[in-house]
C-alpha cells in the first residue's frame, strides 16, 4: 500500500519536482527504507522509474498531441528543452 500510494502520485503528477525525501514521506517511511522497498518491489530505483515514466509520456505526447518538445519538457518537469534531451 505504501509503494502504491507513491506510484499513484507519480502517475497523477509526473511533472512534479519529486525527490526521494518527499516520495518517502508519501510512503510514511525513511528515505533508506523507502528506497530499499521501492527497488525490491519494482526492480529499479524511484528516480529511474520516474525518468522512464516521463519518457514514455513524452513519446505519447509528442506523437499524439501536437505539442512542441519545449511544451512537453515543461509539462513533464524538465527545466529546459536541453535538460529533456
Amino acid at each position: 500500500p505504501h509503494i502504491g500510494r507513491v506510484l499513484a502520485a507519480m502517475h497523477r503528477d509526473p511533472g512534479h519536482n519529486w525527490t526521494l525525501e518527499n516520495l518517502a514521506g508519501l510512503a510514511g517511511q525513511s528515505r533508506t527504507i523507502f528506497a530499499e522497498r521501492f527497488s525490491a518491489v519494482l526492480g529499479e530505483g524511484a528516480a529511474r522509474y520516474l525518468a522512464r515514466l516521463r519518457m514514455q509520456l513524452a513519446r505519447e505526447l509528442l506523437g499524439q498531441s501536437g505539442m512542441s518538445v519545449a511544451e512537453v519538457a515543461t509539462r513533464l518537469g524538465y527545466e529546459s528543452e536541453a535538460s529533456f534531451a
